[in-house]
């Protein structure tokens, strides 16, 4: 980080997968630079990292100048679940009716270059396919797990959701999404 180079402004491999935006609607933000190189190598082009930082609302708003549907992929261990969760909660506020954010777990402690690696390409874009969850829903089910079956637990879920929505910054996006918890 320097006055020069603002980490949270800019993704690694930008330049690149932003020329295949006309072809694809999705682009996949990973973690680090090494699962950019893995996926880019196994012919997954469409990938962009965060440059070793939190995940930034401005890093979603630049992804979403040129792609529909962000899927955000980071390591399949407890840290890249952690990283995850956190950068829902910043960024849900960014979405928008003519965009999607997702969120792909791996499992295994995988991170998505070792996945490539081991199921080849096309393994990974079917496991992305079928176990890619929307922000909402990953954000809902993870609190979701902490609930207790008393009305002081449940009462906390409620408010903590409807604080974390209440962020949304597009009006119709927050009405369904309240709508959905």
């Amino acid at each position: 980080e320097t006055p020069f180079l603002k980490k949270g402004s800019n993704l690694y491999n930008l330049d690149k997968a932003r020329k295949l935006s006309n072809k694809l609607d999705d682009v996949y933000l990973v973690e680090g630079y090494m699962d950019v190189i893995g996926l880019s190598k196994s012919g997954i082009e469409n990938t962009v990292a965060n440059l070793g930082t939190a995940l930034t609302s401005k890093q979603i708003q630049i992804l979403n100048q040129f792609y529909n549907h962000i899927i955000i992929c980071f390591d399949g261990d407890q840290s890249g679940y952690k990283a995850a969760l956190r950068a829902a909660e910043n960024i849900i506020d960014e979405l928008k009716p003519d965009k999607k954010i997702s969120f792909l777990l791996l499992e295994d402690n995988l991170d998505p270059d070792n996945f490539v690696n081991k199921f080849g390409k096309d393994k990974f874009l079917e496991f992305s396919n079928q176990n890619s969850i929307e922000i909402h829903k990953f954000i809902f089910n993870h609190y979701y797990k902490t609930i207790d079956d008393n009305p002081s637990s449940k009462a906390t879920f409620e408010k903590k959701l409807k604080s974390i929505v209440s962020t949304i910054k597009d009006t119709y996006i927050k009405k369904y999404v309240l709508d959905y918890y």
